[in-house]
């Protein structure tokens, strides 16, 4: 057995085959020498789908190859420069949809010239359509890698590069839109708040500007007893009415009564020396005491 080669596609070829096994053009032998010829088709016969398939170019694999890549650089660059009012984001997903729909009718179209779904039991070229339309991310490397099967080139490295290029081009615009949406509801709630005056600079009020310094317990000569202790006047002006009281309570921490005593015009930085009665002799304690000017 001698090795020969065709005369249509070039490839190897026994001398005892009757058709090349790549493109499946007849072998004619006549004496040593082998001629490739070409014969009428014959329906029915394998060999005139091959006949076929020897006539199929590259250019719709190239095409279904290259429109996913020229859809992510439309996207960029075109969508990239909309603003919110040109609908960037009904404009994204049209081209997402016409490319998925484009490639799926080349593909289809493709297949049908190949004659996909013949004698090697593939899938037709409806079956393929389908596949593309909702099978897209997949569907697309797996044709191109299919149709070597026919005699045409192995796309499928270069479909599974366009398919991530798309995709990722795809989210990438798709979170900017998001991103420029979420600003422009930021700024029209900014612009819809009702605007706050600036507040007013905090003016000490009087009683803050009273120390209560410390306070004790005594009892006088006649058995009533009084809470004393001193209280300054901090304000740099004259406080005419000064008010002190303590809530005072019994050994059973119920209150019985209030302590209190007041004093009128208290000059600045002038010291009063309160005298407040506890008004029951039941009286153990008394809480924190409160200072009131005016």
């Amino acid at each position: 057995m001698a090795l020969m080669t065709c005369s249509e596609c070039g490839g190897p070829v026994s001398d005892k085959a009757s058709a090349c096994p790549k493109c499946g053009a007849p072998v004619l032998v006549a004496g040593a020498s082998t001629l490739m010829a070409s014969v009428p088709e014959v329906p029915g016969d394998d060999t005139s789908g091959a006949a076929k398939r020897r006539h199929v170019g590259e250019t719709l694999g190239v095409v279904a190859l290259a429109l996913p890549g020229a859809a992510a650089v439309l996207s960029f660059f075109w969508i990239g420069n909309m603003s919110l009012l040109q609908g960037p984001e009904s404009t994204l997903l049209g081209i997402a949809a016409a490319t998925i729909a484009g490639t799926a009718m080349l593909v289809s179209v493709e297949a049908g010239q190949l004659g996909f779904g013949g004698a090697k039991r593939d899938s037709g070229p409806v079956a393929w359509f389908f596949f593309m339309l909702f099978f897209w991310i997949v569907a697309l490397p797996a044709y191109l890698y299919r149709r070597s099967k026919y005699g045409l080139n192995n796309l499928a490295v270069g479909g599974v590069l366009v398919v991530i290029l798309f995709l990722g081009t795809f989210a990438l615009m798709e979170n900017a839109i998001i991103k420029r949406q979420e600003e422009l509801r930021s700024r029209l709630a900014a612009i819809a708040a009702p605007s706050t005056p600036p507040a007013a600079p905090e003016v000490p009020s009087i009683d803050s500007q009273l120390e209560l310094m410390k306070s004790r317990w005594v009892t006088d000569d006649d058995g009533l007893t009084y809470i004393v202790g001193r209280i300054r006047n901090n304000s740099g002006g004259s406080v005419s009415f000064v008010h002190v009281e303590f809530p005072v309570f019994n050994r059973f921490h119920e209150q019985v009564g209030v302590a209190q005593d007041t004093i009128s015009n208290l000059a600045p930085g002038a010291t009063w020396k309160f005298r407040a009665l506890v008004p029951d002799a039941t009286a153990r304690s008394a809480g924190a005491g409160l200072v009131h000017g005016m």
